[in-house]
Order: structure tokens, then C-alpha cells, then sequence
């Protein structure tokens, strides 16, 4: 039942942002699709924490990577970073921010993290990356947790010891120094004439 509350929520959440949810028989092999102010998944899955996964990693992409929420939603645009990096690393950000919602709710899911070595982090970009995943996990875990205590009355279902900063995001995956490091590149180019 505590899965039902949180996809219902999300589902709310995600039609609040003005995105349209869509459901098909088939995604040639997906269990999900994002494509710029709609989430396409599968008709025939249950209210689970895969499908609460599936969401959360469509949704980060709607807030991280589409135009769309960008365009039409003044108050979202700010998560918006683009898909310059290429599909694997706007994958690799989307499977992040599912990874720390679910998380934040109990769930673990089989989801790799360890693939986070792999986006090409660099001193330039591991602030902004590290900073955009967490404050969208945020907004959405945030989010889930408004409708459901909209819906009804109930204690917080939010982990709050597991909803990281980017520092801390940084940090529990092995990269405080790099992500520090981005940070003084950062000023220092803030600074330069």
C-alpha cells in the first residue's frame, strides 16, 4: 500500500509540472521514455517500486534534460542542464536521482551507482553535476511527500539522513575532491575578467 501512496504522488507531482503521462503496450524493450513534456511507460505494470523507479528516472529527465519543462514552467526551469554531455551521462544523471529518491523512501533498488566514474567528471563539471542530481532528487522527494500529506494525514515519509547536498552526493561516491576541486575552478572563472 506504502508504494501505491508514493506512485500516486508522483504521478500527481509529475502532472503538476505539466507533464503528461502516457501508457503504451510497448517501448521496444524500455520501461520508460521521456520525450519533452511527456512520460511514456508501460501498460502493463503494477504500482510498484519498479515502476516508482521507472518515473522517478523519466521524470529527472523531464527537469534535467528536456526543453519542454524548461519552456513552460518558470518555476521548474531552474534544474534544466541540457543534454550537451550525451545520452550516457543524461542516463547516468537520471539513474542517480532515481537511485537517491528511492533510497531517501527505503527501497533498494538493483540500480548501479558505481557507473558514476564513468561520466567523465572533471573539474569543470563535477560541481554543477553533483549539485543539479541532488537538488532535483530533492524537489522530488519534497514533492512526493506534499501529495501525499495533501491526500491524507500522515507522518513525514521522507528519510531526511539520506537526502544529500551535492557535497554529500559527492562525498558518499568518492568524489569530495574533485567535486571541491570543481568548485574552486568555478570561482576562480567567476573571478576572471
Amino acid at each position: 500500500e506504502r508504494t501505491i501512496q508514493l506512485v500516486d504522488a508522483l504521478y500527481k507531482l509529475i502532472e503538476q509540472a505539466g507533464v503528461q503521462i502516457v501508457k503504451k503496450d510497448d517501448l521496444g524493450g524500455a520501461r520508460g521514455v521521456s520525450s519533452s513534456g511527456k512520460i511514456t511507460v508501460l501498460s502493463d505494470q503494477t504500482k510498484n517500486a519498479g515502476l516508482l523507479n521507472t518515473l522517478v528516472h523519466e521524470f529527472a529527465h523531464e527537469l534535467l534534460h528536456q526543453n519542454y519543462i524548461k519552456s513552460k514552467n518558470e518555476e521548474l526551469k531552474s534544474y534544466f542542464v541540457g543534454k550537451e554531455q550525451g545520452r550516457a551521462k543524461v542516463e547516468q544523471q537520471a539513474e542517480l536521482v532515481a537511485w537517491i529518491v528511492l533510497k531517501n523512501f527505503n527501497y533498494d533498488m538493483p540500480t548501479n551507482i558505481n557507473y558514476v566514474g564513468i561520466w567523465g567528471l572533471n573539474e569543470k563539471n563535477a560541481a554543477s553535476v553533483f549539485d543539479s542530481v541532488a537538488k532535483v532528487a530533492q524537489y522530488i522527494v519534497h514533492g512526493i511527500e506534499s501529495n501525499i500529506n495533501d491526500v491524507q494525514e500522515s507522518k513525514s515519509v521522507v528519510n531526511e539522513s539520506f537526502l544529500p547536498n551535492g557535497l554529500q552526493l559527492a562525498t558518499m561516491l568518492g568524489f569530495e575532491d574533485i567535486y571541491k576541486q570543481s568548485k574552486r575552478e568555478t570561482q576562480m572563472e567567476s573571478k576572471s575578467p
